[in-house]
């Protein structure tokens, strides 16, 4: 982990989350729809209504009742993941891949490299962006609960692992969350 390399995702992802609605007026309605927070979540639960889980239920509440006041949604390629940023010479080339491009949580979407590679967590980048944003970093707990959550959803939707997350350790690790809370 270089922190120039740090220093540029964050930066990028600023830039990103810059774009107005107004810049993209001529192409808005080809952005995906807007993904909240609170999308997020009761889309999860949703999925487990279907086929109940008990740990399914205290998860949700727990988010539910815990749930901060979100940021307002801004502009995303919605795929942040670092395979899609093209860096020459310490440099950023270009972002790629903007099929689910629209305007979603921005928290949630910056923390997308960090739940797929926990390896970059732990190094202040997250509060880094926070800062520089004004965000309040308390959050970031708040919205790894909603990653577990929304991804042991997708696993459980797609019966299929989701890179190294598969059902049980999604449930163990929201059961470490709840226990930490």
């Amino acid at each position: 982990g270089e922190r120039w390399a740090e220093e540029l995702y964050i930066d990028t992802v600023c830039a990103l989350q810059g774009v107005t609605r107004e810049l993209l007026s001529s192409i808005e309605d080809r952005l995906v729809r807007e993904e909240t927070a609170e999308r997020f979540l009761e889309a999860a639960h949703e999925c487990f209504k279907t086929d109940p889980h008990p740990l399914a239920d205290v998860v949700y509440a727990k988010l539910r009742e815990t749930m901060p006041d979100v940021p307002a949604v801004r502009f995303s390629n919605g795929d942040l993941w670092l395979d899609n940023l093209i860096v020459r010479d310490k440099q950023m080339a270009g972002v790629i891949d903007f099929e689910n491009a629209g305007f979603s949580d921005p928290i949630y979407e910056f923390l997308l490299p960090f739940f797929v590679s926990p390896g970059l967590r732990d190094r202040g980048i997250e509060e880094r962006y926070c800062e520089r944003m004004g965000f309040d970093a308390g959050m970031l707990r708040w919205y790894r609960g909603l990653e577990y959550f929304d991804t042991w959803h997708w696993v459980k939707v797609t019966e299929e692992p989701f890179v190294h997350y598969t059902a049980e350790n999604l449930q163990a690790a929201l059961e470490s969350w709840l226990n930490e809370s």
